[in-house]
């Protein structure tokens, strides 16, 4: 089965043993560097989350400016 070289990117990137080293993690970048790989060009991750009427949920650990 034949992958598409941006998705095995993303799950290379995901699946990487030390948390520290993951993507998403504070250390790569955080969210902003999961959100922004080449994977997910073209979304909206506003927009998009509210038409399908997914809710953004806060953690008490996120900072305030987050919430």
């Amino acid at each position: 089965m034949q992958i598409d070289p941006t998705c095995r990117d993303l799950i290379d990137k995901l699946i990487v043993i030390d948390p520290e080293q993951r993507l998403g993690s504070t250390a790569i970048g955080g969210m902003s560097a999961l959100k922004n790989h080449p994977f997910f060009h073209g979304i909206d991750w506003s927009a998009d989350m509210m038409k399908l009427g997914i809710k953004r949920v806060l953690r008490e650990t996120e900072p305030m400016e987050m919430r």
